[in-house]
């Protein structure tokens, strides 16, 4: 049978049609930064960095120098601060007192968070009196992020899980990409939420595994079917993917993330991706985060700037001393009776009531290098 030119430029427009995304995007993604609002909303004129930089000091409980003192009096009495918040300042400033006392920490933790501990008190000029003793009162884990530090409620790490479950499984198909480090983790997914798709992989099998997931290889034979009717007819062919899939949850670590998250986004823009920070851990600087662009977080634009200073060798490490240097804060909280007042936490504002619990206060963020080293 002869098939006319006209029949095979038709199929090849219905072709390319329906590999045109129509889709928009669920808004599942929280875009505000709670912290730099919580400091913003206090200053008549937030661009006046000086004035943002020392009330973040104050509601991190930091010491200030005399004129830091100084001039966050003289804006109290020019207006510069928004009236509502002048009390919290002036409660704020009148705790100064605490750094002319002790801090007493009785830890028991690894060489490494014993370094970091003192760096953070060194750095602060606090006064402080440490004892790391194998008898000591409370411990800290090796990994930070892992350990549930005192006054917390949960770790770092089972929040963030905690947060993705709460965002992506209230309905719709998810795909669950994962290395066998998280299988433990995936089969208590898999037997909470068993109607949604896992995918393990591995460095040698993602691209075939996730092809076949998406049903990538019958949209190009496809293709390939059309082509060959005709080789003189050119046809500019974009992958058609399964249409039920539109979340992927990513567990995997830094050296899987890195080749999978493009080769995914290779395929469409239309994919809603998601991970907690372990995927970026071991990355070395920030500038390392442009593999998972467009993969949202749960953790804050601010969290992960503080990690621009290259201080330690990976970004884990980084983020291990900023969430020591909340703990720090919420025991000096403790220790000097300050309660029920707003204070600025790393991961997000927050109030430290006696008895109870603390929760990170972090949005969802997608991920964009540029706008982490605009704002650093």
């Amino acid at each position: 049978m002869k098939i006319s030119l006209t029949f095979i430029l038709s199929v090849s427009i219905i072709f390319i049609s329906s590999c045109a995304s129509t889709g928009s995007k669920e808004n599942i993604v929280d875009t505000d930064d709670k912290s730099m609002d919580f400091i913003s909303n206090q200053i008549n004129s937030f661009e006046n960095k000086e004035i943002s930089n020392i009330v973040s000091k104050l509601y991190k409980l930091k010491k200030l120098n005399k004129a830091e003192r100084d001039l966050i009096n003289s804006s109290l009495k020019n207006g510069s601060i928004n009236g509502s918040y002048i009390n919290d300042i002036e409660k704020l400033l009148s705790v100064q007192k605490i750094h002319s006392s002790n801090l007493k920490l009785n830890i028991r933790t690894s060489e490494k968070n014993k370094e970091m501990l003192i760096e953070s008190l060194i750095e602060e000029d606090a006064l402080f009196n440490i004892s790391f003793d194998d008898d000591g009162f409370y411990e800290i884990s090796d990994s930070v992020l892992d350990s549930k530090l005192k006054f917390y409620c949960q770790s770092f790490i089972a929040e963030q899980k905690d947060s993705l479950e709460k965002k992506l499984f209230k309905d719709g198909k998810i795909l669950i990409i994962y290395s066998s480090k998280y299988e433990s983790y995936v089969n208590f997914l898999m037997s909470k939420y068993p109607e949604h798709i896992y995918l393990k992989i591995n460095r040698n099998n993602y691209q075939e595994r996730v092809q076949k997931i998406f049903e990538i290889n019958n949209s190009n034979n496809n293709a390939l079917l059309i082509s060959n009717l005709d080789r003189s007819i050119k046809i500019e062919h974009s992958p058609r993917l399964r249409k039920d899939l539109k979340k992927i949850y990513f567990i995997v670590g830094y050296d899987d993330g890195k080749f999978l998250a493009p080769f995914l986004k290779s395929f469409s823009t239309d994919l809603m991706l998601f991970s907690s920070s372990i995927i970026f851990h071991e990355a070395d600087e920030l500038n390392d985060l442009s593999d998972f662009e467009k993969i949202s977080v749960p953790i804050s634009k601010n969290f992960i700037s503080m990690a621009y200073n290259n201080k330690y060798e990976n970004l884990e490490k980084q983020f291990e001393n900023i969430l020591i240097d909340d703990y720090l804060t919420i025991e000096k909280a403790h220790q000097n009776n300050i309660f029920n007042s707003k204070l600025l936490l790393n991961t997000g504002p927050t109030i430290i009531t006696k008895g109870e619990c603390i929760q990170r206060n972090m949005t969802f963020w997608t991920i964009d290098v540029s706008s982490l080293i605009n704002q650093s």
